[in-house]
């Protein structure tokens, strides 16, 4: 995906660790957005927010890649036989997905002889959709926010202008919503898995923050270390005092 070339900030085991714990009961996009804030240097929460979601989780599996590697272990359940096995992939094999052409202001295509012109969804109107108690509303209040002039008519009723600009968001921006292809090793059934980039890696983070969390516990009372002395530490180091501290 070409555009801005946006560098990333070096981010310390200590900055990520209080931006966990900042951001704990945050909705998923919040994070997503702080995220990205505190790990490229010339993009901002605004900035970032105006990014199409594309985009966006681009820069988060990039993010994703620095923290932890390449490598995304998943699980997946078929929905046919309730079979459980894990998915291996790796960050390239889901950028892959990113268009080379950077978006574009505006979009347009016909429904029902009708011109509509429209933009990429960026995470504002994930927000401003997420209030909604109904899956269906939420859906549509994201589709129309990215209509750029109301329309209403009767050639083309707005139910078939939604479907149609979600069809086209789904094709022009589709690192925004992956479906992964699987196929269950069990008994054969192929089936496409939603794969939600920005949940995915707030889980990751979430995930090394609770094992960082039993770590900085272990040797601080072995050790009598404050919780900032353990974080300066590197990994390496900070792994060889916890196996003393628990032989």
């Amino acid at each position: 995906m070409t555009g801005p070339n946006y560098a990333p900030r070096p981010l310390s085991a200590q900055a990520l660790f209080e931006l966990w714990d900042a951001l704990a009961e945050k909705p998923t996009t919040e994070r997503a957005l702080a995220l990205l804030d505190a790990s490229y240097l010339n993009l901002d929460r605004a900035q970032a927010a105006q990014l199409n979601l594309g985009k966006r989780d681009d820069l988060l599996l990039r993010l994703r890649e620095r923290l932890f590697g390449p490598k995304l272990e998943m699980t997946a359940r078929c929905p046919e036989c309730s079979e459980a096995y894990r998915i291996d992939l790796e960050v390239p094999d889901i950028l892959a997905w990113s268009p080379k052409e950077s978006a574009a202001p505006e979009y347009r295509t016909d429904v029902a002889g009708v011109t509509v012109a429209f933009r990429l969804a960026n995470s504002l109107d994930v927000i401003a959709a997420q209030g909604a108690t109904d899956a269906g509303y939420a859906r549509n209040l994201l589709l129309t926010s990215c209509l750029i002039e109301p329309i209403s008519t009767d050639d083309a009723p707005d139910t078939d202008i939604l479907d149609a600009i979600g069809q086209e968001l789904a094709r022009l921006d589709p690192l925004a919503a992956v479906k992964l292809p699987l196929d269950c090793d069990d008994c054969g059934f192929e089936w496409r898995a939603d794969f939600d980039i920005a949940d995915f890696v707030w889980r990751e983070v979430d995930a090394w923050a609770n094992r960082l969390v039993y770590d900085i516990s272990a040797l601080a009372k072995t050790y009598g270390w404050s919780q900032t002395e353990i974080l300066k530490m590197s990994t390496r180091l900070r792994r060889r005092y916890l196996e003393q501290a628990t032989a």
